[in-house]
């Protein structure tokens, strides 16, 4: 058995927040040999400047062309890389990574995003059917911020999952944050968030979390 510093990690999701989501995992993966796959966008490149990062195809919402292609992606690289353990946030560039990881006998750990509280995403819908089977396999251990264990608790009682082996760890939650950058002058106006009008590019000078005048109370 490989030890915990030894492992390779893939880190797979879109862009913007979701991609958001996933870097704030810097304390598990910042010592641990990894790569990213996700869309090759100006905030994408930012914040992974120097990470070994693979691009993949969007829009992927509903997209059967950008699945496909995607998915070719993913036999590629798994296939290279050959990862021990693939995490994601979503969207649906993670559904062919984790179902090729899971031929390939990768660990699988889905994060649902924050904002779902009654009901999974369809990409969460997709591979949570991965988490059914662990659970028929043995014990499983579920961390996440209250909204995404609720979310996860509500999808396995709707599918009448036992959950024995189920055990869960809430963290206290103070809302997703917002990127630390701002690449573009329509950016700040749009959401209330102070930017150099000199700079086309400039740091933000305020962060805020959550707001109800941005729709999410």
């Amino acid at each position: 058995m490989k030890k915990k510093d030894e492992i390779k990690v893939c880190l797979v999701g879109s862009s913007g927040g979701h991609l958001t989501h996933l870097y704030m995992l810097k304390p598990f993966w910042k010592d641990k040999n990894r790569f990213w796959v996700t869309f090759d966008k100006e905030d994408a490149r930012s914040l992974l400047e120097g990470e070994k990062v693979y691009p993949c195809y969007f829009p992927t919402n509903r997209s059967i062309k950008a699945l496909i292609k995607n998915t070719k992606i993913a036999w590629d690289v798994l296939h290279k890389e050959k990862p021990d353990l693939i995490i994601s946030c979503g969207a649906a560039v993670a559904v062919p990574f984790f179902y090729i990881g899971k031929m390939m006998g990768a660990k699988l750990v889905y994060i649902e995003v924050f904002d779902r509280i009654d009901k999974p995403t369809m990409t969460g819908k997709m591979v949570y059917k991965e988490v059914q089977e662990s659970l028929k396999e043995g014990p499983v251990l579920f961390t996440g911020t209250p909204c995404q264990v609720g979310g996860l608790l509500k999808y396995l009682s709707t599918k009448h999952i036992d959950t024995t082996n189920l055990f869960t760890v809430d963290l206290i939650c103070h809302g997703a944050p917002w990127s630390t950058q701002c690449t573009r002058k329509t950016y700040p106006k749009r959401y209330g968030l102070p930017c150099s009008a000199k700079k086309k590019q400039a740091m933000l000078s305020e962060t805020m979390l959550r707001m109800a005048i941005f729709g999410t109370p």
